[in-house]
């Protein structure tokens, strides 16, 4: 499966070198536009700031036509909270599919009565990506495209929702790289990396 990271662990190197945005400036710029127009404030990606940005890939709109077990409200709060409690300022960037469903659950779930979450802007595909690959922390629930974000942002704490494969024959440390942190079992209630997933 492509989406677990030992089929290319031992060309990571590699794979991050090929795997970069074209147009590299114009996709930067996009980006940082496309921030700064959905928190409300100036911010370039290339420039040092006084707060954390966190991006949150939210996946739902065909995981609701495929009826797939998907992270609810619980899991962003927890994982909001991880980073919350490290930080003295965050702003979380909800990113999620184009559907309306998905944008309003965000809106009704994660944006609602917060002061410091907000939801991006309607964007390309490769500026959503690269807000994930260059946001100082990410958190993301299922799916590929958040799971590719993730991977190719080097420098973040990565929270990851882990349900999907709870009580099931899929190995998490197939998925996880060891550096992620993921939150798992019904209350959501405590953090485990995924070195420690299977030995506890």
């Amino acid at each position: 499966m492509l989406q677990s990271f030992y089929n290319f662990i031992e060309c990571d190197n590699d794979i991050r070198t090929e795997f970069i945005f074209r147009e590299n400036l114009q996709v930067q710029q996009k980006s940082s536009r496309a921030v700064s127009e959905s928190i409300g404030k100036m911010f370039d990606f290339t420039m040092s700031r006084n707060y954390t940005l966190v991006a949150i890939h939210v996946r739902r709109g065909d995981y609701i036509t495929w009826k797939l077990p998907m992270a609810e409200k619980l899991f962003y709060d927890k994982a909001r909270d991880y980073f919350r409690l490290r930080y003295r300022r965050v702003i979380f960037l909800a990113i999620t599919y184009p559907d309306n469903s998905s944008r309003e659950w965000c809106s009704d779930n994660l944006v609602k009565g917060s002061d410091d979450t907000f939801l991006a802007t309607m964007n390309p595909k490769e500026v959503d990506m690269y807000i994930l690959a260059n946001s100082d922390h990410v958190i993301v629930s299922s799916g590929t495209f958040g799971w590719w974000g993730a991977w190719l942002n080097k420098h973040a704490t990565v929270i990851k929702w882990n349900a999907l494969y709870n009580g099931t024959f899929w190995n998490p440390l197939d998925f996880y790289p060891s550096h992620w942190i993921l939150l798992e079992g019904p209350g959501l209630g405590h953090y485990r990396d995924s070195k420690r997933w299977l030995s506890q």
